[in-house]
């Protein structure tokens, strides 16, 4: 717009010239007429030179104006995209594609140059990050994190702790969920290590005592660490009438197999 001012001067202010010039021609005066008409030509060459940089600037802005604009609807695109594949990602067993996928669409809309260009258009871009990066966490275990995993996991408490309590944007019937099952598998497994600290301190005093390997049908699963110490490991299953879990012991070269179901002691041999 300046140089498009200053075009107009230069040529209104040739024009001035111009017109001088003609008046001293008809009262005879050639030499100041010349001078007023070169005058002229320079102030009409110098308005054009300003008038091809003023369009020129004008199709600059029109074209990044146009560039910037393509870019906004890409970015709005790709937060819908994640939007759109997270709102049917499973919590309890993320598919690892789409997570991927998903936090790959949204973290030039959550924290790239022009992420601040959309945020009325992407509300919550941040979140969804957040949340996104969490599920791909998750997805990681293939359906078999534990709450063991879960308090171990710092990157995911994390992730989750970044998520803003109350939540109440975008999927916000998906995240709020997620976030209390990873806030309660936490607690869980605070619970969990505080029993297992007490099953290895009664486990022990039951060797002190001679009463190791003291366990029948019917006691409470608890029990199975106190009586018989940490596991080589655990097969869990889910069946029709709950979860059966069969501990794996191997003690003088001999194993040990204690199973439980529902939380109760069902056999030991």
């Amino acid at each position: 717009m300046a140089f498009f001012k200053s075009s107009v001067i230069f040529f209104v202010l040739a024009g001035v010239a111009f017109i001088i010039g003609a008046v001293l021609i008809l009262r005879h005066r050639v030499r100041l007429a010349v001078v007023a008409a070169v005058c002229a030509f320079l102030l009409v060459a110098t308005g054009g030179i300003l008038s091809y940089r003023e369009s020129q600037m004008q199709a600059i802005q029109a074209y990044t104006a146009e560039v910037d604009a393509g870019r906004k609807q890409t970015l709005i695109r790709k937060y819908q995209e994640a939007v759109e594949l997270l709102r049917n990602v499973s919590t309890a067993n993320p598919d690892k594609e789409r997570t991927a996928r998903a936090v790959a669409l949204l973290q030039p809309v959550a924290s790239g140059e022009e992420a601040d260009s959309v945020a009325s258009e992407c509300p919550d871009a941040n979140v969804l990050l957040c949340y996104a990066e969490a599920l791909q966490i998750v997805s990681s275990y293939d359906g078999h994190i534990t709450n063991r995993n879960v308090a171990e996991n710092e990157p995911l408490q994390k992730l989750v702790e970044a998520i803003p309590v109350p939540y109440q944007g975008t999927l916000m019937e998906r995240i709020v969920p997620f976030r209390q099952l990873i806030e309660n598998r936490k607690s869980e497994a605070e619970r969990e290590a505080e029993l297992d600290a007490e099953n290895a301190k009664a486990h022990e005093q039951a060797m002190r005592e001679g009463h190791y390997g003291a366990l029948r049908p019917g006691d409470a699963e608890e029990k199975v660490t106190a009586a018989m110490g940490e596991p080589d490991r655990v097969n869990e299953s889910q069946t029709a009438d709950g979860v059966i879990r069969q501990y794996v012991f191997r003690h003088n070269s001999k194993y040990v197999y204690v199973y439980t179901k529902n939380g109760v002691v069902t056999e030991v041999k």
